[in-house]
């Protein structure tokens, strides 16, 4: 496996955990939401059951306005994490497109290297012809 795979796959875990992490956050926020509107619901019942002074309406608003707060937050952080997820797949593409290039380089290298290993196979060859031909002349002992 090499290192733009490994990169590769770091960078989609990286993605992954930070979805997971982001889906954890976005869970308890929910839950606290589902939290208050059970909260709200408990206390719409006893002002429509009982007689206090606290206009419904206005109460009613006043947790509307605090829902569509709590609603805009999560969408923004939605969108935040759509663009991080945007940034993490251009990223991905790009070592993608590095490693495709580097299998491209490898190739060529395997290629020129099963060349090379050629071409010294026949030179060896010859070589060994040429020294067969005209073997050297056998000097006394002494001299070079």
């Amino acid at each position: 496996m090499g290192w733009a795979t490994l990169i590769a796959a770091a960078v989609t875990a990286a993605g992954g955990m930070a979805a997971i992490v982001i889906s954890i956050v976005l869970g308890a926020r929910t839950r606290r939401a589902v939290k208050n509107i059970a909260s709200d619901t408990r206390e719409v019942k006893e002002q429509v059951t009982n007689s206090h002074t606290t206009n419904l309406r206005d109460e009613s608003d006043h947790r509307h306005n605090e829902l569509i707060s709590e609603i805009t937050a999560v969408i923004s952080e939605i969108t935040a994490v759509r663009a991080t997820q945007d940034t993490h797949g251009e990223r991905l593409d790009e070592v993608q497109r590095t490693q495709r290039g580097m299998q491209r380089d490898i190739g060529r290298l395997a290629d020129a290297d099963q060349e090379q290993t050629r071409t010294d196979h026949r030179l060896s060859e010859r070589l060994t012809d040429i020294e067969k031909n005209n073997p050297r002349p056998h000097l006394p002992e002494g001299e070079s």
